[in-house]
């Protein structure tokens, strides 16, 4: 699957933006997943209002939610 996809980026506190990213080509052993959903979880709303949790300070633009279901686009060798 080639070409860009439209990405949600946390670019600092309480700031949110969209950029566009080529779309990754999966190695050898890993799959590429067509998003459908993605949960936004306590840690990212920690995130987007403090910038941070204990010891990890977002210091660069940071795609948030980890969890999430999508359809299997393509696969690695």
């Amino acid at each position: 699957m080639k070409g860009t996809m439209k990405v949600a980026v946390m670019n600092g506190i309480g700031k949110m933006g969209y950029t566009t990213r080529p779309i990754p080509t999966p190695k050898e052993d890993e799959v590429l997943v067509k998003l459908e959903y993605v949960g936004i979880c306590g840690s990212d709303v920690h995130y987007y209002t403090h910038g941070r949790i204990g010891d990890f300070v977002v210091e660069e633009p940071m795609i948030l939610g980890h969890e999430a279901s999508g359809v299997v686009v393509d696969v690695g060798s």
